[in-house]
């Protein structure tokens, strides 16, 4: 799935610098650290007068829209963080990220957990 690369107004960046893939995880899960703001069965939720709801591949997306699309027009960082997610997702599971996030036993805790493993893993590799 490509990543979305629309403007985000709420996430506050400084965008004079590509992101590192850890920059990205760590954006992606201040979006969704506060439950009311994780959802499933939709990347993104926007909700007039609150923040907007996002499932975990949707928080990378976000993530990554508040830089400039490369003039290659490949974001690999992006991609990469979204793979350090997803090689965080127990045996167990069946599918991507997305199929995870929006199974009916996965918690927000579930979720968390998975971005505070891979951005310890991105962080290792700086």
């Amino acid at each position: 799935m490509p990543l979305d690369m629309r403007p985000s107004e709420e996430i506050d960046a400084d965008v004079s610098q590509s992101p590192t893939v850890h920059d990205i995880l760590i954006r992606a899960r201040a979006l969704i650290d506060n439950p009311d703001n994780w959802v499933k069965e939709a990347e993104e939720v926007i909700r007039p007068g609150r923040p907007t709801a996002y499932c975990a591949m949707g928080a990378i997306e976000a993530a990554c829209r508040v830089y400039p699309r490369p003039k290659n027009g490949i974001f690999r960082d992006g991609r990469v963080a979204l793979g350090l997610i997803e090689a965080e997702l127990p045996a167990f599971a069946l599918g991507d990220i997305t199929d995870f996030n929006d199974e009916p036993a996965i918690t927000h805790a579930d979720i968390l957990l998975l971005f505070d493993r891979a951005i310890a893993r991105s962080k290792s590799s700086c």
